[in-house]
């Protein structure tokens, strides 16, 4: 597989990074170094990750849950529930001596951005409707940026940009996210 020229500086850039970080594992290099040779981060790769995760977190005596993905998309990020009463520092430390780079690679890749901009992008027309249904009229024509600024807006009450483009008549707080049943870690807010 020809991989991006972008995700090929992005993860010669992370391995450059785990690299110069004495807390990441020589497994983690690895995992990094397969991704640049194979030219993406599959899930394949980042489940390897995830498991050296888990055994270093069973031989600090950490307990935790390991809920796999988050969502249906093949970029889906992994969740993992440490347990309350484990030592946050312990668990921080095995993070980043086996996954944190990897995962960060993972959700930012090229192939997971644009999987979730176009899983976004099916979700237009549902959340416009939401939108319209609790008084933020935007009209069919709204961008991307425009629809899920609204979206963030209806939800938080904050703006994601400086400024409207068009501006609505509603206050009224409502997560359309939720109300359709999408899962959150699948939809992009802001266009890259």
């Amino acid at each position: 597989m020809e991989a991006s020229p972008g995700f090929l500086a992005a993860a010669q850039s992370t391995l450059e990074q785990a690299q110069g970080d004495p807390a990441t594992s020589q497994r983690q290099r690895d995992i990094l170094s397969r991704a640049v040779e194979e030219g993406e981060l599959s899930q394949s790769l980042a489940r390897e990750a995830l498991q050296n995760f888990f055994v270093c977190l069973d031989d600090a005596g950490i307990a935790y849950d390991d809920l796999g993905p988050v969502g249906q998309l093949e970029f889906s990020r992994f969740d993992v529930l440490v347990h309350a009463g484990s030592d946050p520092a312990k668990a921080d430390a095995c993070s980043r001596q086996e996954y944190d780079y990897v995962d960060g690679l993972y959700q930012t890749q090229p192939a997971a951005v644009a999987e979730r901009r176009a899983y976004t992008e099916e979700q237009i027309p549902r959340l416009i409707e939401c939108l319209a249904q609790h008084g933020y009229d935007i009209g069919p024509e709204a961008t991307f940026n425009e629809t899920m600024g609204w979206v963030f807006y209806a939800d938080t009450g904050e703006w994601i940009r400086d400024e409207p483009l068009s501006l609505t008549t509603s206050d009224v707080r409502v997560d359309c996210v939720g109300q359709l049943g999408l899962n959150p870690e699948e939809i992009m807010y802001v266009e890259r």
